[in-house]
């Protein structure tokens, strides 16, 4: 990256509700956590780690009005990550309960709030803030959204040449739709998954074979990274 490039997200910060569990129950029972913390999270944690390696980072997604989007805007505060929109006054950031058994296996139930009702007027923002050289960050639980989607695929595909994408397609992927999802892989950089993912977009169990066929609906010598 240049001096000048910058991490830009176009995805969502979210509350992250985290409660550890020796093993998730089953059906209809219950257990009792270990550990529960409250923090920022989604693509706050991209965000961080840019900032931390010396990057410019901002946010540019939504945020509500309301507990939740007051921790995301004094979380991104405390990082020094700037952001585009103006918070939403017509509901709360929504948040995610993570469950992390005792394997460190994560188990997610998402509820979005604001974050889910993009506008057109947000996306032209969005779009408008974007400088060549920028790396822009896609997540797919922003495009799985019935009303985000489509406005963010156009976004992507509008992009000057010189701005780098990277994709996350996120655990939703098979659920976002291909006329959204097609156009924002053509024009992706780099893409970053984990072997559940990169099967589900490629019917392939190897994380090999499925990087192949993955580097194949990307733009030419984009790179493709699976998490095994």
């Amino acid at each position: 990256m240049t001096a000048r490039s910058r991490v830009v997200l176009a995805g969502n910060v979210i509350a992250d509700l985290v409660i550890e569990v020796p093993a998730l129950p089953e059906r209809g029972g219950d257990v009792i956590g270990t550990r529960t913390e409250l923090y920022a999270g989604g693509g706050f944690n991209t965000l961080t780690a840019a900032r931390r390696l010396g990057a410019e980072a901002v946010y540019a997604g939504l945020h509500g009005s309301g507990p939740y989007g007051d921790l995301v805007r004094s979380s991104l505060a405390a990082e020094d990550i700037g952001t585009v929109l103006r918070a939403r006054t017509d509901g709360d950031t929504g948040f995610c309960v993570a469950l992390v058994d005792g394997g460190g296996e994560r188990t997610f139930v998402t509820s979005f709030g604001v974050d889910a009702r993009m506008t057109p007027e947000e996306a032209r923002t969005i779009a408008g803030s974007v400088r060549g050289g920028d790396l822009l960050q896609v997540s797919g639980y922003g495009l799985v959204m019935e009303v985000n989607g489509p406005l963010l695929a156009e976004v992507v595909t509008d992009l000057a040449e010189d701005v780098r994408v990277c994709f996350d397609p996120a655990p939703l992927v098979a659920d976002i739709p291909a006329a959204v999802l097609d156009p924002v892989l053509a024009r992706t950089d780099w893409l970053s998954c984990n072997a559940r993912e990169a099967e589900l977009m490629t019917s392939q169990a190897d994380p090999r074979a499925a990087a192949e066929v993955l580097r194949g609906r990307l733009r030419a010598g984009a790179g493709v990274l699976v998490r095994a």
